[in-house]
């Protein structure tokens, strides 16, 4: 990947932050949290491999920001560098397009429930994220 390509890249990770840390910061202090983690980009990726944005122990992210999508490789990408018990996430989207985010989720079929890959928009996700972080957090010991 070129130099353009890696700024695009940090750039597409600095805005997820963005959008996501001010919910960290909300539940948290809802919750009567003082320490409230910080999101951040995973600038040791490159080296030792990973996700793109750490601060959550339970969630593994992974953003692309590029015009030629690649949905099926991405997320193949994003489940192998989720360790197990994080919930892999794969934040995605062309220029002048919408945020698209994959996540797996569940359906009931018959008698039990098969997982399945989901994509949904970014204003369901952040519905999603904050109760599933307010789960998380009030579950935590």
């Amino acid at each position: 990947m070129g130099k353009m390509g890696l700024m695009k890249g940090k750039r597409a990770e600095r805005e997820i932050i963005r959008l996501l840390q001010p919910i960290v910061e909300r539940v948290y202090a809802d919750l009567g949290y003082e320490d409230i983690p910080l999101l951040q980009r995973n600038t040791l990726q490159s080296h030792r491999g990973g996700y793109d944005i750490i601060g959550l122990e339970w969630l593994a992210i992974e953003v692309k920001h590029q015009e030629q999508l690649s949905v099926n490789t991405w997320w193949k990408q994003t489940l192998r560098q989720a360790a197990a018990g994080q919930m892999p996430t794969l934040f995605y989207r062309k220029n002048n397009v919408k945020w698209q985010v994959v996540i797996r989720t569940q359906v009931f079929v018959g008698n039990g429930f098969v997982p399945i890959r989901s994509t949904v928009s970014m204003e369901d996700y952040m519905i999603y994220f904050e109760r599933r972080l307010r789960w998380e957090v009030s579950t935590e010991k």
